[in-house]
């Protein structure tokens, strides 16, 4: 920390540096608040029922159930932030003809929904849990702050009851909760390594059918030019001069004239129906393609962001069991001048801690925006 002096170069020096974090700090948040990740968070915070199902204890993140299919609490939030929802999605799966691959994109995403709104909840009850120590690092800087710079044995009692009501929580982001953001992830890059191996194969299809196509076009303008040449041969070596003369102006003005006659004939007569059919099996293919690799990306980017929520959940649930443990033995042994090193200790943690939660919170929110922009994209390309 910098001691800001008139006319001091370092003391500026500091302030524009710090002027210069802050900017960028502000800009992040411009960049990051985007009408969609706001449109989420209102979602989510405007909606009593959803904040009830995050904050409802009854529904154990460490059950199977929690994150079943037909988890009532569950459904409702994720049918409320997917876009478009996977109900409606289902009539059309019904009626139209859809890539095996894109329903399992689909329902991978579902179940992506689900393991944010697991997450969701895993934020909302660890910043409740964590005001029981907030109160605790309260009652201790207010001590400092005034004039007895111990606390009172009623207060000593109530930290340590307190630290003990804590160890006793369930972590809101269990070991369970971390192992089946793990399978997920293990789903996504399934499903990914399914869609881009699909994608390649059409892909290479495509560009067989393109060559074949060249090759057919050359070997038309070969052919027809070989029949115009056995024509000039026949025409000269022809008795009637006037025909000799007048064969290579006809074929000069109408060559273009009857190369398209003779190829529409030519392809109407003998491959007509069957290029028909090519056409709509090219354009088919052609669409298809394009949703595979909306698909492929949208899973890649998933895929990436629930790595980095898995590190940041990871980080948060080892520090809420660190905190765990020091706030267990604290209570076992009952000293008021262990009860003080432990509150200093997490309350120099504080900040980064509750930053840390927040950040997990932005990227579950980044990650659902991701989702429905892939679902988007998925249907554009089909209809």
């Amino acid at each position: 920390m910098c001691m800001l002096l008139p006319g001091d170069q370092s003391s500026r020096g500091c302030l524009d540096e710090v002027q210069s974090k802050l900017n960028v700090d502000e800009e992040y948040v411009k960049a990051l608040r985007t009408k969609s990740f706001i449109k989420i968070w209102d979602k989510v915070h405007g909606d009593e029922k959803i904040t009830a199902a995050l904050l409802e204890s009854k529904c154990s993140s460490s059950s199977s159930s929690s994150f079943s299919p037909y988890a009532g609490a569950y459904n409702y939030i994720s049918d409320r932030l997917l876009e478009p929802r996977q109900c409606d999605l289902s009539d059309m799966f019904k009626t139209s003809h859809l890539h095996h691959l894109l329903i399992d994109f689909f329902d991978s995403n579902t179940e992506a929904c689900r393991m944010c709104v697991l997450l969701l909840r895993g934020v909302a009850r660890t910043r409740s849990n964590y005001n029981v120590i907030r109160k605790i690092i309260k009652i201790s800087r207010n001590t400092a702050s005034s004039s007895s710079s111990t606390n009172t044995n009623e207060q000593c009692q109530f930290m340590f009851t307190k630290l003990a009501f804590f160890a006793k929580l369930e972590n809101p982001l269990s070991s369970t909760v971390l192992l089946q953001l793990d399978k997920l992830r293990n789903q996504c890059r399934s499903v990914l390594d399914r869609l881009t191996k699909t994608h390649r194969r059409i892909g290479r299809k495509l560009k067989f059918m393109r060559l074949c196509n060249k090759i057919w076009g050359l070997l038309f303008i070969v052919a027809f030019g070989a029949l115009g040449a056995v024509t000039l041969v026949l025409g000269v070596h022809s008795l009637v001069g006037i025909v000799v003369a007048a064969t290579p102006i006809l074929l000069t003005i109408n060559l273009h004239t009857f190369m398209s006659f003779f190829k529409r004939v030519f392809k109407t007569k003998c491959f007509g129906s069957r290029r028909r059919s090519s056409g709509r099996v090219n354009m088919n293919m052609k669409k298809i393609d394009g949703q595979l690799d909306a698909a492929a990306k949208g899973v890649f980017i998933l895929n990436q962001d629930f790595g980095t929520m898995s590190r940041l959940a990871t980080r948060l649930h080892d520090e809420i069991e660190h905190i765990k443990t020091i706030s267990r033995l604290c209570f076992r042994n009952q000293r008021r001048q262990m009860l003080e090193e432990v509150v200093k200790e997490i309350g120099a943690h504080e900040r980064c801690f509750l930053e840390q939660l927040d950040e997990l919170e932005e990227h579950v929110y980044l990650c659902l925006m991701t989702i429905n922009r892939a679902r988007r994209l998925v249907l554009e390309q089909h209809s």
